[in-house]
């Protein structure tokens, strides 16, 4: 072999080297970013992965909330039912109290008024219940009082009328005053078991 063809061999050997290194580094170099950008990917995947459970989680949060709220508010409506047809009831009831019933609530209320002159006027109700000897037994208990004939209709009780002062016995009013004195206690111990 000649001078020239062992140089020649050289030159291509190195070359070939040179081409493998060249190749080798390449190769490598591929690999790093192929490496890199698996881990970035990898990466976004797990933040987006986690920003998607975080918003799951909020939006899982704010659901119950407000299924919370919802439960609360028809437990609410379903109590506020249950006061205002308890409050309802008391005023049907009275306004269908027996005679006698309806004579011991009068007389109760009427002992206060003994020493004055004063004028009572029916609900429809309860003047139904009384009799004619029950209206001669006011005056001749009351001597200063005045019945009058007309009735409030559709409604028990009465109201006294004592001066320019009306003191309002209506079986509906009175429950209706117990519902904004006594409502907010009841309403208060009924709601606050939840």
């Amino acid at each position: 072999m000649s001078e020239f063809t062992q140089l020649e061999r050289s030159v291509i050997d190195q070359a070939h080297h040179r081409g493998e290194k060249a190749v080798e580094r390449a190769r490598h170099r591929l690999e790093s970013e192929y490496e890199n950008q698996l881990d970035d990917r990898q990466e976004q995947m797990t933040t987006r992965f986690h920003d998607e459970k975080a918003r799951l989680r909020k939006e899982l949060e704010q659901q119950t909330q407000q299924l919370q709220n919802k439960r609360r508010l028809l437990s609410l409506e379903a109590k506020q039912n249950i006061l205002t047809e308890l409050f309802a009831s008391a005023a049907q009831r009275m306004n269908h109290w027996s005679r006698e019933e309806q004579l011991s609530f009068l007389y109760q209320v009427l002992n206060k008024y003994q020493a004055s002159n004063f004028s009572i006027k029916f609900g429809e109700y309860t003047r139904n219940q009384l009799t004619d000897e029950d209206i001669h037994a006011l005056y001749e208990n009351f001597q200063d009082i005045q019945v009058d004939d007309t009735v409030y209709p559709r409604q028990g009780g009465f109201v006294i009328t004592q001066g320019r002062i009306d003191y309002n016995y209506l079986y509906g009013n009175l429950v209706q005053a117990s519902k904004e004195d006594l409502g907010a206690q009841i309403a208060s111990r009924v709601f606050d078991k939840d």
